[in-house]
């Protein structure tokens, strides 16, 4: 008997007659439309649409696909990201400016074949489209494309997305990954969308999000009416605009959209670095402003009745407010970068040009550096009305009791969490801190920082609850608890938490938990730290209790 060449050779012949029909059986096209749908939306956009070519069936399921997706990057092979990893590697080395010369031809040559074979499947499918009965349905577009100079491709179907499709939600990304193409020179295509929505009913875009990809170009002009297209819009997401986008480009944003209600900037370039806003009729409730660059700049809020939320990074911003009657919740994340600051100098901002807002409920302070560049004012901030403070990722090296300015100009604040980030390499600083005799100013870099002593008949009688995460004893730290157990009258618990953590929930919200049991405080340590605060100075009065976690 001959050697079976192979296990199906062992096979019985009933089973092997099984195997060959199974061969011919369309398993996948027998699923109900609903299994094929997730099937369908775990694919990208243009491997989706390719299905449609199998059967009849298929060709109508990507139809009813909820979300398109139509990226360059997809296009584009492996080669391409190697080469980008490759010329990121190089721009590290020195002479090697023949190198990236050769990179960047390679990587633009790719480009343009990607861009060339994106545009001839976009003009395909939009061709296929306009002959489907009844129109598809889309909830979410979005579009990602190198700089080219060529937008009738795009113009196109962000106009069949908004009018044909009911899109709701539009993304459209101008890539730029090593800034080798400069700044876009794109604007969105309101005036040719009102020519192409004359005979749509109603505009059901809620939410676009644009980078690097103006949002307008009558920003100059502020008498043309708004745009049709953005009649509905609510939520607005301007990304990466380069640094010489002129301010009056976002200032006619808000003119422009009279439904908006969100609108966020982020690592947004401005010529001026300035921001005016003076809109009494607009409907915007939540802002976020990060504009690019080292030089103080101002947001001027002359009126947004409506405002509730705002939300400031990168460099520090002056704030000067107008009519924000329901501004109730403010976060402040700003950073003084040591690369901007000549060796030996630094920048200064008074405390007060940052807030001044008696409306204000909750406040979120993130001010990070490697020297404190806070100062006190001569008249503190009006926070008559703040409820809910956090001072979020504070250097070691600064001077912790410059927050009791606030809780001085707080008198209802009602919780104070405190986060001290870890920085193992400031040793010198915690010297400095730990001196018993140190002067009771802000002392960085042996620079002092001088803050008003708090008057020993001070009390603040709402303050219940304070939470500190890293929590390392240090002299300053144990002033400034001692500070608090004698002056806040109703505080109740004050936890100190070695390596506690925050949970953000959201920009204006968060939550203060303890850290593991393993990295909690050991029995010695909470004797040593209960003898510092509970020393011979305390107040023996006081009813509030430490906790350490």
């Amino acid at each position: 008997m001959a050697t079976p060449v192979s296990v199906f050779d062992h096979q019985p012949l009933r089973d092997r007659r099984c195997l060959r029909a199974a061969r011919g059986e369309d398993r996948l096209g027998s699923l109900p439309d609903d299994m094929i749908h997730l099937v369908l939306r775990r694919l990208d956009t243009r491997s989706a649409l390719a299905t449609a070519t199998l059967s009849r069936r298929w060709a109508r399921l990507p139809c009813e696909l909820p979300v398109l997706d139509f990226k360059v990057r997809d296009v584009l092979p492996e080669r391409y990201r190697r080469y980008l990893r490759r010329r990121a590697h190089v721009a590290n080395l020195c002479g090697a400016s023949i190198k990236i010369q050769k990179l960047d031809l390679l990587l633009g040559r790719y480009e343009r074949r990607g861009m060339r074979s994106l545009v001839a499947s976009l003009a395909g499918f939009l061709d296929a489209d306009d002959n489907i009965e009844p129109h598809r349905r889309v909830q979410r577009v979005s579009l990602e494309i190198f700089p080219t100079h060529n937008p009738g491709s795009w113009n196109r179907l962000i106009a069949t997305a908004i009018g044909r499709w009911g899109v709701e939600d539009l993304e459209v990304i101008v890539v730029n990954p090593d800034a080798r193409h400069g700044a876009a020179s794109y604007s969105f295509p309101h005036r040719y969308l009102d020519a192409h929505l004359a005979d749509v009913g109603e505009v059901k875009l809620k939410s676009l999000k644009l980078s690097n990809f103006a949002p307008h170009a009558f920003g100059l002009d502020a008498n043309l009416p708004p745009s049709r297209a953005f009649s509905a819009l609510a939520m607005l997401v301007l990304q990466d605009m380069p640094m010489s986008t002129p301010r009056r480009v976002y200032e006619g944003v808000i003119l422009a959209c009279p439904a908006l209600e969100v609108l966020y900037l982020m690592s947004c370039g401005c010529d001026r670095r300035c921001l005016v806003v003076d809109a009494p009729g607009s409907r915007i409730k939540e802002l976020l402003v990060e504009l690019t660059g080292d030089t103080l700049g101002m947001i001027d809020l002359r009126a947004l009745p409506r405002l509730e939320r705002l939300t400031c990074t990168g460099a520090p911003l002056q704030l000067k407010f107008g009519s924000v009657q329901r501004l109730a919740r403010l976060n402040l994340t700003y950073d003084e970068d040591a690369s901007t600051i000549a060796p030996g100098d630094r920048n200064m901002y008074t405390l007060s040009k940052f807030m001044d807002l008696p409306s204000l409920e909750d406040l979120v302070i993130r001010f990070t550096g490697p020297q404190m560049w806070v100062t006190p004012s001569r008249s503190a901030p009006q926070l008559g009305k703040l409820k809910r403070l956090r001072v979020a990722d504070m250097p070691p090296s600064w001077d912790i009791t410059w927050t009791r300015y606030l809780l001085e100009a707080a008198p209802f604040l009602d919780t104070l969490h405190i986060h001290v980030a870890v920085d193992d390499d400031d040793a010198a600083s915690e010297h400095l801190q730990q001196a018993p005799n140190a002067p009771r100013w802000g002392a960085v870099a042996s620079k002092l920082i001088r803050w008003p002593p708090s008057s020993s008949e001070f009390k603040h009688r709402r303050l219940r609850e304070v939470a500190v995460c890293g929590f390392k004893g240090t002299w300053r730290q144990v002033h400034f608890v001692r500070f608090l157990r004698r002056a806040c009258t109703a505080l109740r618990d004050v936890v100190l938490l070695s390596h506690g953590r925050v949970r953000e929930k959201g920009l204006w919200d968060w939550e203060t938990l303890a850290a593991k049991h393993e990295c909690q405080w050991i029995e010695a340590e909470r004797r040593s730290v209960m003898r510092k605060i509970e020393g011979a100075n305390a107040i023996a009065c006081c009813t509030s209790r430490i906790v350490l976690r």
